[in-house]
């Protein structure tokens, strides 16, 4: 995708229910069946991207990861974080308009990722089976806006967005009843900060329509989301096994929520010229076999090509070697520190 291309992206405005289109682009990222799950990323505040588009900008700059967890919302390899209080599920974070309740079921969140999971109870059946997301804007308890997912016709309130990409999986629970369960992933160099106590402000429901664009409910939902007792985890770093010939290892830290993995290359040799010209995802093979791609960020700087990327590696504490590869480079064992 050309630059360009690229700029006339960045001022598209495209109706709301465009954003279904992700669901047919990336449901081969979702294993368990029933369920409807889309990926998408920030511009300015979320672009909205039809289908046809998508996978164009899935390799654009700032673009990191198609998100999956393996395991499923709020489960993670590691027993010990498993164990503890990482997961938040707040017992009472939940407010009611327009005969519609709105409650936080569970949230998570490191410096490489977050997690939320809303539930939405309304007492019209009818109207549950049409809900096909939300609009909101999360708060960390400083004031501090870490998310306003809203459409590109609202203005932002806030202008520290840290998440260039997200996923969304919406299923239908009991009758009357919808699940939406998001994760979240910061953009190149960017970390998401300790989570105090939340505030959510869903401002509005978008309801399928027929052919039509999607009717919006709007109202009035803020939810106080308190954080109590969340357990810590350092992030564990890895290093490379043996130097590569071309290609530097800049950081490798693993956290509960995913591995993040920086690297460079000098621009102009063979390697970085194949480098980029193809359409390709970095891949980090766990010593199961186990793989998980990834989108990335780039840039150059004194003669220098950086690419970060988050893969959504939840092994963590396993501290066993890891495999990144790229199909321009030879690959590269990551070992934990002093563990070589």
């Amino acid at each position: 995708m050309d630059d360009k291309f690229q700029d006339e992206m960045g001022t598209q405005k495209l109706p709301e229910y465009a954003r279904t289109a992700f669901d047919s682009a990336y449901t081969q990222i979702r294993k368990a069946p029933g369920k409807k799950a889309s990926v998408f990323r920030f511009r300015r505040p979320l672009l909205v991207l039809a289908a046809g588009t998508l996978l164009a900008v899935l390799w654009q700059t700032p673009v990191t990861d198609a998100v999956k967890n393996m395991l499923g919302f709020g489960e993670f390899a590691s027993q010990q974080v498993m164990k503890s209080n990482f997961v938040q599920q707040p017992d009472s974070a939940y407010a009611e308009d327009q005969k519609i309740r709105i409650s936080v079921k569970q949230i998570y969140s490191d410096e490489n990722g977050l997690g939320l999971e809303i539930y939405i109870q309304t007492e019209d059946g009818a109207v549950a089976e049409k809900i096909k997301g939300i609009e909101y804007r999360l708060q960390n308890g400083d004031g501090t806006y870490l998310l306003e997912n809203i459409s590109d016709d609202k203005p932002l309130h806030g202008d520290n967005h840290l998440f260039a990409s997200g996923s969304k999986e919406l299923s239908k629970a009991e009758a009357g009843s919808v699940t939406i369960k998001e994760i979240w992933i910061p953009g190149a160099g960017q970390k998401t900060p300790s989570l105090t106590d939340l505030k959510l402000t869903v401002e509005s429901l978008f309801i399928e329509n027929g052919s039509a664009p999607f009717q919006r409910i709007e109202g009035n939902w803020q939810i106080a989301v308190p954080m109590k007792d969340v357990a810590k985890f350092a992030p564990i770093r890895y290093q490379a096994a043996a130097a590569q010939k071309d290609l530097r290892l800049e950081n490798a830290v693993a956290t509960p929520t995913g591995m993040r993995v920086a690297f460079s290359y000098q621009a102009g040799t063979d390697s970085a010229k194949k480098h980029q010209e193809e359409v390709f995802s970095p891949v980090l093979r766990d010593s199961a076999g186990e793989t998980y791609e990834s989108g990335y960020s780039s840039k150059e700087k004194d003669g220098r090509i950086y690419i970060e990327t988050i893969f959504s590696y939840t092994g963590y504490d396993a501290k066993k070697p890891l495999t990144l590869e790229l199909r321009s480079f030879d690959p590269v064992q990551l070992v934990p520190e002093n563990k070589k």
